[in-house]
């Protein structure tokens, strides 16, 4: 199934790419769903040792598309940061006093905890989840 989602994604980005994008985005929805089930079917015919190079492929893929993903959560991260913290600064300067200022602050730590804990979490579950490995095995 997986290499039939990546033909079609493949297919999609070739169609984009030659200045077809429109048509590639918005057309045949139900082809395009059609086309996975029955190109997974198709190779389900196929000998499983000539899937070798895929997951080579794929296992590469997914570490450039982890570095990809982190950078955009760190990115949004400092965004959101200096968002806050200019409403805090924008709160300093309008409304004096007012505490409003402590209240941007605060929540921007509770914020960061939240995440924190919650990485935490996703963490545990995962050594929970996969039984004999340890968390720097999971990680790399």
């Amino acid at each position: 199934v997986q290499a039939a989602v990546a033909a079609v994604f493949a297919a999609l980005l070739l169609l984009a790419l030659s200045g077809c994008a429109s048509g590639a985005s918005r057309s045949f929805a139900v082809l395009k769903f059609c086309s996975v089930v029955f190109l997974a079917s198709g190779l389900m015919l196929v000998d499983n040792s000539s899937f070798e190079a895929f997951g080579l492929a794929t296992s590469g893929a997914s570490a450039l598309f982890f570095v990809a993903q982190a950078v955009l959560v760190i990115d949004f991260g400092y965004s959101w940061n200096e968002r806050w913290y200019a409403n805090s600064l924008s709160a300093r300067r309008q409304h004096p006093r007012s505490g409003l200022e402590r209240r941007w602050q605060a929540l921007i730590i509770a914020s960061a905890a939240l995440l924190v804990l919650a990485a935490a979490a996703g963490a545990a579950a995962l050594v929970t989840e996969l039984p004999g490995r340890t968390p720097a095995a999971i990680v790399a």
